[in-house]
């Protein structure tokens, strides 16, 4: 009876400290997983938009991209908005998915490692995430101090397809020996997009809609007004 009495204690006793070891390294903090520690804490990232940029400061794109000057909150729905990212080494990719209303309402948020994260929010025109609007700098995303919000800016990118309408003046100087010059908006395939319109040396346009300003001398301003798709296009 002594002997069994001793080998259960000892039984029990192990039990005890076997227990105590899993619960103070698997199911706390940090389990072994070969020989690399790994950490199995999560913390909880909020994501939202700072701010949508457009003007020539902060769009070096500007010459190319025809943008709203200001987003409307129509316009900002109308986007599809996918963060993207992978920790610091490059393992452990991410995507996820975000509407305008959670991005703006503080509802955008995404359980990550607590590690550190370099992170890209992107703004697409349509649902299969196929055409690019906007695009965030890549961010540098550290969790190891638990949960945080990220904001950031949104500005176009070189292959942009933004939603919206905008009104474009364009400013140009005549060359002095030309007699007549033909000039308009074109889109990536080669066309008029808001009509063509010639001037001679008494600036007279036969396009209606875009009549010619002479802001100063030998420099004038065409002003199309109506209300052009935003996207990539050419002044020529």
């Amino acid at each position: 009876m002594k002997k069994s009495n001793r080998f259960l204690t000892g039984i029990i006793a192990l039990s005890a400290i076997i227990l105590f070891s899993c619960n103070n390294f698997a199911g706390g903090k940090v389990f072994e997983k070969g020989n690399t520690s790994v950490s199995s804490e999560k913390a909880l990232l909020t994501v939202s938009i700072a701010e949508m940029f457009t003007s020539a400061q902060k769009n070096p794109y500007i010459s190319e991209n025809i943008m709203p000057t200001d987003w409307t909150d129509d316009e900002k729905t109308a986007l599809f908005y996918m963060l993207t990212g992978s920790k610091e080494d490059g393992s452990d990719p991410i995507e996820k998915k975000f509407t305008y209303a959670e991005l703006s309402g503080g509802a955008a948020t995404i359980l990550l490692d607590t590690t550190t994260w370099k992170l890209t929010l992107t703004a697409y025109t349509d649902g299969a995430y196929s055409k690019v609007a906007l695009v965030s700098d890549t961010m540098t995303v550290d969790l190891s101090n638990g949960a945080k919000t990220v904001s950031f800016a949104l500005k176009a990118s070189h292959e942009t397809e933004a939603t919206g309408s905008v009104d474009v003046t364009v400013k140009f100087t005549k060359p002095s020996n030309f007699a007549k010059v033909v000039y308009g908006i074109y889109d990536d395939e080669g066309n008029i997009l808001a009509g063509s319109t010639e001037y001679t040396a008494t600036v007279e346009g036969n396009d209606p809609e875009v009549a010619l300003t002479e802001v100063s001398t030998g420099v004038y301003s065409a002003n199309y007004t109506a209300g052009i798709k935003a996207g990539k296009y050419t002044f020529k």
